[in-house]
């Protein structure tokens, strides 16, 4: 009994300091060790986080790692899927964010949208932002894992999205994760097909983004390819 009230104390005390001044004053294991309250009650977490922290080599590799190598190393279930929960939620606040502020998008603004999307995204995927006549964002999300087709089946899983939103315009942006910022001949031969297949419901295709180790390349702000957008 006399243990679990300096475990209950501790916490408290932890707690207090975290809503007083929120993480600016703890170090990663203390962060570390606070969430672990959530996924491990009534036992003391500290030694646990120094010892996941060692281990890794850091609180952002304790995060990345599987539920199931969590569990090996003596982190119960339900803390270690808590564990990594953290870096797709981040992920997920940060989309929303960008995404939910409904203003009308200039370029600096779809590029950070396009960033923050891939921030996390260690798959090659594809990119879809859909707009209503008054620029406001309508759809934001992924539209396809691996390398972008333009194939019927992707080319009208793009079309039903953008007639369910009734949308005007689109965006379409890719990560290239093994080559450069920069589209491919068979890149530019699908970007042709799918802006032909959005024209016959009404939507036009403003812009085309290969995306490359966090540079972004806008086919329609380049003098060798815009002219494809304003045809």
């Amino acid at each position: 009994m006399q243990k679990k009230s300096i475990h209950s104390g501790h916490r408290n005390r932890i707690k207090e300091r975290y809503l007083a001044s929120g993480f600016q004053n703890f170090s990663l294991h203390e962060v570390l060790e606070m969430l672990l309250f959530y996924g491990i009650p009534r036992k003391d977490t500290n030694e646990l986080a120094h010892r996941l922290i060692n281990h890794f080599g850091s609180i952002s590799a304790v995060f990345e790692a599987s539920v199931d190598e969590l569990k090996e190393f003596g982190v119960p279930e339900n803390a270690a899927v808590l564990l990594r929960l953290i870096p797709e939620m981040g992920q997920a606040y940060l989309n929303d964010k960008s995404f939910s502020s409904r203003k009308r998008h200039n370029i600096t603004k779809q590029k950070q949208m396009i960033r923050t999307a891939f921030l996390e995204n260690n798959t090659e995927s594809t990119l879809l932002i859909l707009y209503n006549s008054k620029g406001i964002a309508l759809f934001f999300g992924i539209v396809l894992e691996g390398p972008l087709s333009s194939s019927d089946n992707f080319t009208q899983k793009i079309i039903r999205i953008a007639v369910k939103y009734n949308a005007v315009s689109a965006v379409l942006a890719h990560n290239n994760l093994s080559g450069i910022a920069y589209p491919s001949e068979n890149c530019i031969h699908d970007i042709l097909r799918i802006k032909s297949e959005f024209a016959k419901v009404g939507v036009k295709l403003n812009d085309y983004y290969v995306v490359s180790d966090n540079v972004l390349f806008s086919m329609a702000h380049s003098i060798e390819f815009r002219e494809i957008f304003f045809l």
